[in-house]
């Protein structure tokens, strides 16, 4: 049996480093994604691993071969995954690479609408 089985097709965006220009900041170009994933609801005990503050968003947890860009501190925004028409950020990767059936664990969240 493969675990391909439960995965279901996703799409997605990943943005290009972002630039200083002439004292302010300009985003890096994005470009489409497009992966298997399983998707599956965030676990209460995974809410606890990450921050206060991100407990109360809503999250999936996915389970896939396609190594995603998660948030993390000082480096580029992270990738974005589309689920059920609605946009979410990449918060937290556990790679797991144990050479049986390697993959990679991320939770993503809601992403919050910015007003403009």
């Amino acid at each position: 049996m493969s675990i391909s089985l439960f995965r279901k097709p996703l799409a997605g965006q990943r943005y290009a480093a972002g630039t200083w220009t002439s004292g302010r900041w300009v985003e890096g170009a994005a470009t489409a994604i497009a992966f298997d994933a399983s998707v599956q609801p965030t676990t209460p005990h995974e809410l606890l691993t990450l921050e206060v503050a991100r407990r109360e968003k809503k999250s999936y947890t996915l389970y896939t071969d396609f190594k995603l860009v998660a948030l993390t501190s000082g480096t580029k925004n992270p990738d974005i995954v589309f689920i059920n028409g609605e946009n979410y950020e990449v918060v937290q990767e556990a790679p797991w690479q144990n050479n049986v059936i390697s993959h990679y664990k991320f939770i993503v969240q809601k992403k919050d609408a910015i007003e403009t």
